[in-house]
């Protein structure tokens, strides 16, 4: 399987699912999308094996961005202004190919030090499946 370079990635946010490009998140670093599901114990009474049966839930996704924090940038404007909006947000992790999340802004904190930059961090919750883009 062949690596993909990060610095090649591509992701963009909007108030509508659209493919990405044209409101790409500036000065974003780092991004984590954790796909999940709950696990569910369905062990009863009855059961004499000693063992936990379990069966797979709901799915659930959480996306976290981070990066050097940009007052001019349009996308990061938007995400600093619209905490508990809903939010899509378009990952492609080869710049071409990847996954659109509907999503809601849970929080956006913007972080400095005096011997550092500024930061910006932002945690969205899924809302539904995620799409296949391009």
């Amino acid at each position: 399987m062949a690596a993909i370079a990060a610095h090649g990635a591509a992701v963009s946010v909007a108030t509508t699912d659209v493919n990405g490009g044209a409101n790409l998140l500036g000065g974003l670093k780092d991004f984590t999308v954790n796909d999940s599901v709950t696990v569910l114990d369905i062990t009863d009474l009855a059961d004499t094996s000693g063992y936990t049966i379990r069966m797979a839930g709901l799915k659930d996704v959480s996306i976290s961005l981070s990066g050097n924090y940009s007052q001019a940038d349009a996308p990061q404007t938007l995400m600093r202004t619209v905490a508990g909006t809903t939010m899509y947000v378009t990952i492609l992790p080869d710049g071409t190919n990847g996954f659109s999340y509907k999503t809601i802004v849970e929080k956006c904190e913007v972080k400095g030090s005096v011997d550092g930059t500024v930061d910006i961090s932002i945690s969205l919750v899924g809302v539904g499946a995620r799409t296949a883009k391009p």
